[in-house]
C-alpha cells in the first residue's frame, strides 16, 4: 500500500512546484496584463510651415506655370492697413497689387514667375483712409541668414537690409511679418523669420521712402 502511494505523492509535489513557478511568473509580469502603452507625443507643427526660407533656383521660378498666393501674416496692431506687392523686375514693366490687412492677414495672387524680385510695402490707414505713413517691409537684414529670427532690436541696429524677395515655386507661400504701428501710423515692418532676398540692399533707416532696385 505504501509503495502504491509514491506516484501520487511525486505527482502532487510536481503540481505544487509547477503552481509555485506559475504564480511567481504571474507576479513578475503584473498578473498577466500588459503595461499601458504611452501614446507618442504629437509632433509640434512648425512655426514656419509654408514659409519659403530657402532661396529657390531662379530658373525654376521663371519656368513655373500657374499662380502663387502670397499670404502675409502680420504680428502687430495694423488692422486695416494696406499692403502692396510691387514687381519691377518683370519685362512687362512695373506691376502691383494691394490688399487690406484683415484679421492680421493680407493676400495677393500673381503669376509664380513674378514672385522673383517682388517687394512689399505697408501703408497706414485712419478711418479706412490712407494716412500717408508708409514702410518698406525689410526681408533680410544684412548679415542675417534666411530663416533666422529677426527682432525689433535687430531692425534698429542694422544699417541695410534686402527688400526684394527671391521668390518661390510654391502654390501658396506664407510670409510672416511684424509691423509697428500706432493709431494707424506705420513706423516699421519686417519679415520674421528673415526671407532670402535678391537685388541691392536698402538703408534700413530710410525704409519709409526707399524704392528697392530689384532688377
Amino acid at each position: 500500500m505504501r509503495e502504491s502511494k509514491k506516484p501520487f505523492i511525486i505527482g502532487t509535489i510536481v503540481c505544487v512546484a509547477l503552481f509555485g513557478i506559475g504564480a511567481t511568473l504571474l507576479a513578475m509580469t503584473g498578473g498577466g496584463t500588459a503595461p499601458p502603452v504611452t501614446p507618442s507625443a504629437m509632433p509640434t507643427p512648425s512655426a514656419t510651415a509654408g514659409t519659403p526660407t530657402t532661396a529657390p533656383d531662379k530658373d525654376a521660378v521663371n519656368a513655373s506655370e500657374g499662380n502663387t498666393v502670397v499670404e502675409l501674416r502680420f504680428a502687430g496692431d495694423c488692422e486695416g492697413c494696406l499692403v502692396t506687392a510691387v514687381q519691377t523686375a518683370d519685362a512687362a514693366g512695373e506691376q502691383q497689387q494691394t490688399a487690406t490687412i484683415t484679421d492680421s492677414v493680407a493676400q495677393v495672387e500673381l503669376p509664380t514667375p513674378q514672385t522673383y524680385g517682388l517687394y512689399f510695402e505697408v501703408r497706414g490707414t485712419t478711418g479706412g483712409v490712407d494716412n500717408g505713413s508708409r514702410q518698406l517691409i525689410l526681408l533680410q537684414p544684412d548679415g542675417t541668414k534666411p530663416g533666422a529670427e529677426v527682432t525689433a532690436t535687430d531692425i534698429d541696429k542694422v544699417d541695410q537690409a534686402g527688400a526684394c524677395w527671391a521668390g518661390t515655386t510654391l502654390d501658396t507661400a506664407v510670409l510672416r511679418t511684424r509691423v509697428t504701428a500706432e493709431n494707424g501710423e506705420v513706423s516699421a515692418a519686417w519679415a520674421d523669420p528673415a526671407l532670402p532676398s535678391v537685388g541691392k540692399s536698402v538703408k534700413a533707416n530710410k525704409a519709409a521712402t526707399a524704392t528697392p532696385d530689384c532688377g
